[in-house]
């Protein structure tokens, strides 16, 4: 306090001083408009001298001041005062380097992560350096010995994590530089914890509280039953101290060999959203890195959110599958009737009916992505059903799958007749095949729809129950990049298979359907029955009846070929049309 007290009066005496040399150099100014303009200058030499001393003479009071304050403070011991500022700002700084490698690892770009592991390396210097002079020879079993072990460990991890993330690099793995990455981060966030480097200070130890009152069902999030959090996901953190806290998984850990279910996920690295009270470059916040249990996250996109984007990227998906594919399915349209691969037109020829196709295809796997989605939602948050049990979501699938896709048989029903008559070549133009159908007396033109309406329950059933549950179970189950698929390309293989694999099973209702069709043509007004399940009955016993069960499987090697590159582009596609959209969002 005596010190205080001395150094606020110090102060004030420099300001007397200037306020003297001020007043003194008022009244000079006067006296020299008397005496010219050389009496003006030596007036001011003098005042500039007097002033000069007094300035200086005050100043070195104060520092005399200060010094001595300071002297008289016991200073700590250790901690992050001892090391230069510069070489805390450093380290402060590795923060953003991450943050670039993150996106460049993101972006699978090769040649810029090649930069980075030299430079994590040499900052991993600045770490030791710290520790040895912010904790220099702490006592043995004081606190400050535990500290600088801890910021031992941390410090090696980050170093080990640097070099196997530059040998994973060299290799292009991209599964192993995320983890590489995810060890690194981790480790510097406790690096900085443990070192006390953040630059600011967050009062909120725990948000549990801010959550006390509000149902989990208010907060935005997916189920574990309907969607796990991959690597790369958004997520929200719905228990623990970080509660409603959002941020990216950067690396899922597992049991691993030796334990019961060693590919089961236990823990997840997460890189939570930039805190703005912790400092940061430029007052943006730091990004904490934790590791949390795998039941405490879950993604934060919702089906019914998302619905009507779901109808927009699964139509505009459907759009451009449908019509890069239409050719395979003219294909196993004419195999199935037993035609030529070709019409007389040609090539060309194939693409006849691709608008009533995409008329067809477009609106009905718009409603079927965005029906699935929905819809397997609302069954897993039905009463008495576990919401966070995964092996729930196949379950609840296939009947969401079926509703989903029955959705849109309405709009596909009258098409679905339109374009078979195309591709059976009934009809020459498209513009023949609406003008017949639609001329048609209204009697039999009700029959008709009421007749395709059912035929196409009967095929897209299956086919709703299967194809996206399969892609969905490839999704979950199946990890392709230790197989050398990158992870850009593995939608395109989820989606082909689970094309492939629809069309071999639903191949038999299909056949079914087309012959249903030819024995339309070919039976005359008054021996056709007005019973559609009469037909179906008649159309399943003739292919038996010709083929037996290996039948119902003709064509299904087309069908499948058709599938697989339509399912491929198709989820593709979405997913595709999917991350484009969250960037709209974010910026």
């Amino acid at each position: 306090m005596v010190l205080a007290y001395r150094w606020r009066s110090l102060h004030s005496l420099g300001l007397s001083c200037s306020v003297i040399a001020g007043g003194f150099f008022a009244t000079q100014t006067a006296r020299s408009e008397l005496s010219g303009k050389l009496g003006q200058e030596q007036i001011f030499q003098q005042w500039y001298s007097r002033a000069a001393e007094a300035s200086k003479k005050a100043t070195r009071l104060a520092k005399r001041a200060q010094e001595s304050f300071q002297n008289n403070v016991e200073k700590p011991s250790s901690g992050p005062t001892k090391v230069p500022a510069s070489v805390v700002e450093r380290i402060r700084g590795v923060s953003q380097l991450l943050d670039f490698c993150q996106k460049d690892l993101y972006d699978e770009l090769w040649m810029g992560l090649a930069t980075y592991p030299g430079a994590l390396q040499g900052n991993g210097v600045l770490f030791k350096y710290y520790i040895e002079n912010a904790y220099p020879n702490p006592a043995v079993g004081s606190p400050e010995e535990l500290l600088r072990s801890a910021l031992v460990s941390e410090a090696n991890r980050f170093q080990q994590g640097a070099e196997e993330f530059g040998t994973a690099v060299y290799g292009k793995r991209i599964r192993d530089c995320e983890r590489a990455f995810a060890d690194m981060s981790l480790a510097y966030d406790r690096f900085l914890k443990a070192g006390n480097l953040y630059a600011g200070y967050d009062p909120v130890t725990s948000t549990t509280k801010f959550y006390e009152n509000i149902d989990d069902s208010q907060l935005v999030y997916t189920p574990l039953s309907l969607e796990q959090p991959r690597i790369r996901d958004e997520i929200l953190v719905i228990r623990g101290p970080d509660k409603g806290k959002i941020g990216r998984v950067i690396w899922l850990g597992r049991n691993g060999e030796g334990n019961p279910e060693p590919e089961k996920v236990v823990t997840a690295t997460v890189k939570l959203d930039a805190n703005p009270l912790l400092g940061g470059d430029r007052g943006q916040g730091v990004k904490e890195v934790k590791a949390y249990p795998y039941s405490w996250i879950a993604v934060t996109r919702t089906s019914q959110q998302n619905f009507l984007l779901d109808i927009l990227l699964g139509g505009l998906a459907a759009l451009f599958s449908c019509a890069l594919t239409y050719p395979l399915d003219s294909l196993k349209s004419r195999i199935q009737a037993g035609l030529p691969l070709l019409p007389e037109s040609g090539i060309p020829g194939l693409f006849g009916g691709l608008t009533f196709n995409l008329l067809r295809e477009v609106p009905n796997q718009a409603l079927y992505m965005a029906g699935f989605n929905l819809l397997t939602r609302q069954f897993c948050l039905l009463p008495g059903l576990d919401a966070n049990n995964p092996n729930l979501k196949l379950l609840v699938m296939v009947p969401a799958g079926v509703l989903a896709n029955l959705s849109g048989t309405p709009i596909r029903a009258p098409f679905e007749v339109l374009n078979k008559q195309m591709q059976n070549g009934l009809v020459a133009t498209e513009e023949e095949a609406f003008t017949k159908f639609i001329n048609q007396p209204q009697a039999d033109l009700i029959k008709i729809c009421q007749k395709s309406l059912i035929l196409c329950i009967v095929k897209c059933a299956p086919f709703g129950a299967i194809q996206c549950t399969l892609y969905e179970f490839f999704k979950d189950r199946l990890e392709l990049v230790s197989y050398g698929v990158p992870l850009s390309a593995q939608p395109f293989v989820w989606g082909a298979l689970a094309g492939i694999i629809t069309g071999v099973i639903t191949n038999p209702p299909d056949v079914v359907l087309t012959k249903v069709t030819e024995i339309e043509t070919r039976t005359s007004d008054e021996d056709k029955s007005d019973d559609v399940w009469d037909q179906l009955a008649q159309a399943t016993n003739e292919v038996f009846v010709e083929s037996g069960v290996g039948g119902f499987f003709r064509g299904a090697s087309a069908r499948a070929a058709y599938f697989a590159p339509e399912a491929c582009l198709w989820f593709a596609a979405y997913e595709i049309l999917k991350d484009v959209s969250d960037l709209i969002v974010e910026i």
